[in-house]
């Protein structure tokens, strides 16, 4: 007898690799010929950033840099400086199982990092990068949907899965001058520069990718003017059409953006003054592409004629059921150590945020954070002032219900910072911060995939065209109909049973086929 199969073809995204290493730093920093002598170190910053990743025949190749920012005041004129370095760094892991066409996520930050003054021109610094990598692959997957013949019987569910259809990365590189105002003061030398993307966005259009968004650059510098310092933030916006191949209509994609690169550099202009500042970036976007789709995956069968082969296995996935991407401001006084001169501003240096944690609890997502509020600024006497201070941070959603375990691993970024002056020795602080994030329910369900019938092995029938069952409540129907060889709708319709679940103690007449 014939028998025939149908299949429904999925991808899951399997996780070879999620797990969190360590990048010793250690090396001496000498200031250049061009640098004055130290004093004192106000800050001695770190940052990192991966510059490259690859995955090669099960191993993981990364590239990053760290990048030192010293700021110090100098011996000579008692100004404040700064200068960086850059170090770089290899790391590389197997991972077994990985592919070409694996998808890696790496996510530095610098554990700590401890800067000891050596000589007036020489420094030694010890510290370590934590790395979070994360290495998917896309794992394509047929679902039995179907069968006919052989006098299968088949028990079927509508499992809705959130599947990944394909990941693309391009690099973006960004050129643009930032003019300063009339009333701005000529740059002296820039203490410090940082950059970030915000207001992303993503849309499928005809079979291809738009990626738009702003890059916010800020830079801290030294004016013309001795002790007094100023800030300069502009966003620069681009936009890229890319041609993915898994793109279409009922595609949802997303995009996230890191930056890579970031040189800022003051340029004089035919008058004297230097009061173009040049930027030059390179932003690394990840485009991910993912369907909404609902698979009737076969959960039970047999045939009334044959005896099977039943083969299991279960199909894990996950379900997106929420998306966000929000902002939201919080604000602290913070008390400095001293009386700050009243002509000159409080200048942020620089803001950093992490979340400490994420929990979920009762329909509820709760993200706390903590964000580094640094200033640089002139006392009364014209000695110079480094501050920072923590500022706590407290982000709360509600999730959708659901009976399955809920997952979801937030992001947060600093989008701003201001800082006024509230008295002599106070400051107040407000903090900009963008959370985004995908919210999925884990989805399990153990799956038919594979069932041969065998015809060489015929089942033999009991002989009465009714049999009475006494049923139990709670019992199924499907169940019944399977050990009695038979069909379960052919038992709802002889007994009018209005759905497969028995609510009640009831007496069945199960007919034979």
């Amino acid at each position: 007898m014939e028998f025939n199969v149908a299949t429904q073809a999925i991808a899951t995204n399997n996780i070879l690799l999620n797990q969190m290493i360590e990048q010793a730093v250690d090396c001496e920093l000498v200031l250049p010929d061009f640098c004055p002598d130290l004093s004192r170190v106000l800050k001695c910053k770190t940052t990192t950033r991966i510059t490259s990743k690859s995955v090669q025949s099960g191993r993981l190749t990364m590239e990053g840099v760290v990048l030192v920012n010293v700021l110090y005041v100098d011996a000579e004129e008692g100004e404040v400086r700064a200068h960086e370095a850059a170090m770089n760094f290899t790391k590389e892991l197997d991972v077994p199982g990985a592919t070409e066409d694996c998808t890696a996520s790496v996510e530095s930050r610098v554990s700590y990092m401890n800067c000891r003054v050596l000589t007036a021109r020489k420094l030694d610094l010890h510290g370590a990068v934590t790395l979070h990598v994360k290495v998917c692959q896309r794992r394509p997957t047929s679902i039995l949907t179907g069968a006919e013949g052989c006098c299968v019987k088949l028990q079927k569910q509508d499992i809705p899965l959130t599947t990944l259809a394909g990941t693309m990365e391009k690099y973006i590189a960004i050129n643009e001058d930032i003019e300063l105002g009339d009333n701005d003061r000529s740059v002296r030398c820039i203490l410090r520069s940082e950059g970030h993307v915000r207001g992303a966005e993503c849309k499928a259009v005809g079979g291809r990718v738009v990626v738009k968004g702003e890059l916010l650059v800020c830079a801290v510098y030294c004016t013309e003017t001795p002790r007094v310092m100023g800030r300069v933030e502009q966003a620069i916006p681009f936009s890229q059409i890319l041609d993915v191949d898994t793109v279409d209509e009922d595609s949802v994609c997303d995009a996230t953006f890191e930056v890579t690169t970031l040189e800022m550099h003051p340029r004089t202009g035919l008058d004297g003054e230097c009061k173009t500042i040049s930027v030059s970036a390179a932003v690394l976007a990840t485009i991910t592409v993912t369907r909404d789709v609902t698979v009737s995956g076969i959960t039970d069968c047999y045939s009334t004629k044959y005896e099977m082969t039943v083969d299991k296995s279960p199909v894990n996935g996950q379900r997106r059921v929420d998306s966000f991407h929000e902002t939201y401001r919080c604000k602290k006084t913070i008390d400095l150590p001293v009386e700050v001169a009243q002509p000159h501003p409080v200048v942020i240096y620089q803001g950093e945020g992490s979340h400490t944690a994420a929990c979920q609890q009762d329909n509820t997502l709760q993200l706390d954070g903590r964000v580094i509020v640094c200033m640089l600024t002139a006392d009364t006497d014209g000695g110079i002032i480094y501050h920072e201070k923590p500022v706590e941070t407290q982000y709360q959603r509600a999730t959708p219900h659901s009976e399955r375990e809920i997952v979801c691993e937030p992001s947060l970024r600093v989008e701003s910072i201001r800082c006024s002056l509230s008295a002599p020795a106070a400051a107040e602080a407000e903090v900009e911060l963008s959370v985004r994030g995908d919210v999925y329910e884990q989805v399990s369900q153990s799956l038919v995939c594979n069932m041969e019938p065998d015809e060489s092995r015929p089942k033999e029938g009991c002989g009465a065209a009714l049999i009475v069952y006494f049923a139990g409540e709670g019992e199924q129907l499907w169940d019944i109909a399977k050990r009695y060889n038979t069909d379960a709708e052919a038992v709802a319709a002889t007994n009018e049973l209005p759905d497969g679940v028995l609510h009640k103690k009831t007496m069945l007449l199960i007919p034979s086929v």
